[in-house]
């Protein structure tokens, strides 16, 4: 499993999480967690990329072009 550390309160799991805080977490990593290992850094490069793909599939995206 992936560890991070939290940047900012947030809930994960439904239990809040306060800054400092060292985790394990299997969920998107969103921004109120930093990547501590490899795992980690893999979850947020492949979240980012699903992410990414999504908006550009956006019809927001393609009234952009």
């Amino acid at each position: 499993m992936a560890r991070y550390r939290v940047t900012a309160p947030t809930f994960l799991e439904a239990v809040l999480r306060e800054v400092g805080e060292v985790v394990d977490y299997a969920g998107d990593p969103g921004s109120a967690l930093t990547p501590l290992d490899a795992a980690a850094h893999r979850a947020v490069k492949a979240y980012r990329a699903r992410r990414t793909a999504i908006v550009a599939a956006s019809p927001a995206a393609e009234e952009q072009s």
